[in-house]
């Protein structure tokens, strides 16, 4: 018999049809998964490939092999519970010698910690389900997460530094507790709500918010990332006024790089000074929308309130001493050495937002795949004690602006 192997959930989701070599194991942990996947509205896309993947196992039963036996981590020893769904996968390669199809890295080191042979067939498009999210999410009971309090200076889940781990209830798949790992503890996620006077009151509308609320206030360099209507800019934007009302920063200095949305038809030069003309842009459109007008804008520049910087000018720029918050906007429009010259203008005093999305919302070709600056910052930064990076995946705009991922 030919050797078989178990792909885990994130490959069935993205690379399903290029298994035909190998003998696939479905396990009931990845099949599970994949039903609830299946009806996930905060997260369109990652429901249209589930659905997509299920189809196609039905459709192809004879290529692959069920194992309906349920799996459990604690067999691999007290290290290695059933609430991470990764170590019940891995149990069940270890007692079956099933070979194991991932691009988790903790995954795969696990295996091959157990002599398990590891396939890895990443690619150069990241992952929806393995991408780095900034966090992990584990499902517990009552009893489970009390035993977890008690050990919280084990990193059980393996997380990077400043890596959030957001913790579900086992029966009602809620999100009950969220803690960061800081290389040492597991420190308990505690909201922060606050009120501006320009935007009223604020407070984050899920646990990711939550988490990415706390990454503003803890880290340096904080990457916000998320599908339009998320809340990036939102989350964003309220951070930076509070601490510019609260006179913990002087300003906010936004470095801008505008790029023409995908496939639209360009209207022609714009007049007037760097500002007007930024002000003009898309940019400016997106700065309008949050502060609420354009006057507003104009006048928070004439007080040096904000600053707009476009990625041509910024070379030999440093704000070292200015106490400013660098906002990056529309991120996913910029390549690796845009991005590495936009953080180098970056002093000690100084802190910086990345906000964008580089899965769906990039406008260039140039920016795309390894060459983004986004999804090179992540590679390089994470698990840094003054970094931290969240992806926020419920879509609150409206229903139609979430149906329209479908698309």
């Amino acid at each position: 018999m030919s050797k078989l192997y178990v792909a885990d959930t994130n490959i069935l989701l993205d690379q399903i049809e290029n298994l035909d070599e190998y003998k696939i194991v479905l396990l009931s942990h990845t099949l599970r998964e994949l039903d609830k996947h299946k009806s996930n509205r905060d997260r369109p896309e990652l429901a249209f490939q589930a659905r997509e993947a299920v189809r196609y196992i039905k459709n192809n039963k004879d290529k692959f092999v069920f194992d309906a036996k349920d799996y459990n981590g604690f067999d691999l020893g007290s290290d290695y519970d059933d609430a991470y769904q990764d170590n019940n996968i891995l149990a069940a390669c270890v007692k079956n010698d099933y070979g194991v199809i991932s691009s988790d890295v903790l995954l795969t080191y696990k295996a091959e910690g157990f002599g398990l042979e590891v396939i890895d067939l990443e690619d150069d498009t990241p992952s929806v389900q393995e991408a780095y999210e900034g966090y992990k999410e584990v499902f517990m009971t009552k009893e489970q997460l009390d035993k977890f309090y008690d050990g919280v200076t084990t990193n059980t889940y393996g997380l990077l530094v400043n890596e959030y781990l957001i913790v579900k209830d086992k029966e009602t798949e809620q999100p009950i507790e969220a803690f960061r790992w800081d290389g040492q503890y597991h420190l308990s996620i505690v909201s922060k709500n606050f009120k501006t006077d320009m935007f009223g009151q604020f407070k984050p509308m899920d646990i990711y918010q939550k988490c990415g609320l706390d990454s503003l206030f803890n880290n340096k360099i904080t990457m916000i990332k998320g599908k339009p209507g998320t809340g990036k800019s939102v989350l964003g934007f309220n951070y930076a006024i509070h601490q510019l009302e609260k006179n913990k920063i002087d300003k906010i200095i936004f470095f801008v790089n505008p790029t023409l949305a995908k496939n639209a038809q360009a209207l022609g030069f714009y007049t007037g000074s760097k500002d007007d003309k930024l002000l003009q842009s898309s940019v400016g459109n997106m700065l309008t929308s949050k502060f609420g007008s354009r006057a507003q804008v104009e006048a928070m520049i004439a007080r040096e309130e904000i600053v707009l910087l476009p990625f041509g000018d910024i070379r030999g720029y440093d704000t070292t001493g200015m106490n400013a918050l660098i906002y990056v906007i529309e991120a996913q429009n910029l390549d690796k050495e845009l991005m590495k010259l936009g953080i180098q203008r970056l002093g000690n005093d100084s802190k910086m937002i990345i906000d964008g999305d580089f899965t769906a919302q990039v406008d260039s070709r140039a920016y795309e795949g390894r060459n983004n600056g986004m999804r090179r910052v992540s590679e390089v930064f994470r698990d840094t004690d003054y970094y931290g990076e969240v992806e926020l995946p419920i879509i609150y705009r409206s229903e139609m602006a979430k149906r329209a991922e479908l698309m």
